[in-house]
């Protein structure tokens, strides 16, 4: 066996756990969902297509325990939620101006720099390079061609290449052939997670943002 096929590990093959926790992240996500579609404050574009692209990317992993390193980072992601969840109640009792709220505002920035810029931007970066290695998977498992979505790749993540055994690649496409046409939307979960990153890029500026805005606001009183 290649010392090379754990990555085969980390996207394929059934684990009891990494599905069970996908199931109650699901669960998690449909119930926010539903607050921020009820909750006209909260509501925004950009929280409904994140809901809208992990739900997706969560329900396909699920299906056979695919993805299940993405998934680990996918929901380290979550640590920095709770803060967030803190910073919002301060606001909404009018408590912004205090130093609770100045060192929640300071921990956000610092947790979801993180998770959700640092670590996702690593987990990203290593889906992309194993990319290759899925479309192989799932191309054998599914005895159909790549569609031409998966032709599409980010130039400066070099390929892995070589080293990965043929036995573990061919237990990886048998998993994947009872999936059928669903098969294909495992190709599709690196570039919905891309999309993810550049909402948590924009959500990263927008904190900073409004710690500068918060830290001015003090200085000028």
């Amino acid at each position: 066996q290649s010392r090379n096929d754990d990555a085969v590990a980390c996207f394929f093959g059934y684990r009891w756990l990494p599905a069970r926790v996908c199931g109650m992240f699901l669960g998690y996500l449909f119930y926010d969902l539903a607050l921020i579609v009820a909750s006209p404050s909260m509501r925004s574009a950009g929280l409904l297509v994140h809901h809208a692209l992990f739900i997706t990317c969560a329900m396909v992993c699920k299906q056979g325990s695919f993805f299940k390193f993405p998934f680990a980072w996918l929901i380290a992601g979550e640590m920095s939620t709770p803060l967030l969840s803190i910073r919002w109640m301060l606001a909404a009792s009018k408590r912004s101006r205090g130093n609770m709220y100045l060192a929640v505002c300071v921990a956000l920035l610092v947790a979801f720099a993180a998770v959700r810029v640092f670590l996702y931007g690593y987990g990203l970066s290593h889906l992309w390079r194993h990319y290759e290695l899925i479309v192989d998977v799932v191309v054998r498992g599914s005895g159909k061609k790549a569609p031409a979505l998966a032709s599409w790749r980010i130039p400066f993540f070099s390929p892995v290449s070589g080293g990965i055994s043929v036995e573990a690649i061919e237990a990886a496409a048998a998993d994947v052939s009872g999936l059928g046409v669903l098969s294909q939307c495992l190709l599709v979960v690196p570039h919905l997670l891309t999309i993810g990153y550049v909402l948590n890029l924009t959500w990263f500026t927008l904190l900073a943002v409004g710690l500068r805005r918060v830290l001015r606001r003090r200085t000028d009183v």
